[in-house]
C-alpha cells in the first residue's frame, strides 16, 4: 500500500499514527470516525512536527530547499530517494553523491536547551581543541 499522508490523532499519553493510502478520501465523516472510534482528539500542529523530528522526517522549506542535495536531509535512509527511477531533476548529482561518496552533510537530531525566541536558522559549533568548528545549521525545533 503506497502512503500518500498521514494523520496523527493522539489519545493521552500515546500518540497513533493512521496511514492514509493514495487515492483514499479522507473526509469531514470518516475523520470523525476514527475520532469516536478510538477516542481519540485531533493534535496541534506541535505534536505532528516533533513526530516528523523523531523520526528523521524532514521538513524542506523555502529558506533551505536549494541548499542540501537529497542525501543531506537522509531522504536515501527513509526511502525518499530512488536509485532505479529513470530520469528526473537532479537525478545525476544525487547518483553522483551516492556511488562517488562525495556527500558530506546529514541530518542529525539534536537535543539541549535554547532560547525559544532565538530565529532560525541558527549556527552551530562544535570544540575542537580550543577553537571552535561550524557544525551545521538547525533547521527545525520543538519545545518538549
Amino acid at each position: 500500500m503506497e502512503v500518500a499522508a498521514k494523520l496523527i490523532i493522539a489519545s493521552n499519553p500515546t500518540v497513533k499514527v493512521f496511514r492514509i493510502a493514495r487515492g483514499e478520501s479522507l473526509g469531514a465523516k470518516r475523520l470523525q470516525s476514527l475520532i469516536d472510534e478510538h477516542s481519540l482528539s485531533l493534535v496541534d500542529q506541535g505534536v505532528w512536527q516533533q513526530h516528523d523530528i523523531v523520526n528523521g522526517i524532514p521538513r524542506v522549506d523555502e529558506n533551505n530547499q536549494n541548499q542540501h542535495i537529497p542525501q543531506a536531509f537522509n531522504l536515501q535512509a527513509i526511502g525518499g530517494i530512488s536509485f532505479d527511477k529513470g530520469c528526473y531533476t537532479g537525478q545525476e548529482t544525487v547518483a553522483r553523491a551516492k556511488y562517488r561518496g562525495t556527500n558530506k552533510r546529514a541530518l542529525f537530531i539534536v537535543t539541549g536547551l535554547m532560547d525559544p525566541s532565538a530565529s532560525k536558522p541558527l549556527s552551530l559549533e562544535r570544540a575542537v581543541g580550543e577553537n571552535w568548528r561550524s557544525a551545521g545549521q538547525l533547521i527545525e525545533c520543538v519545545v518538549v
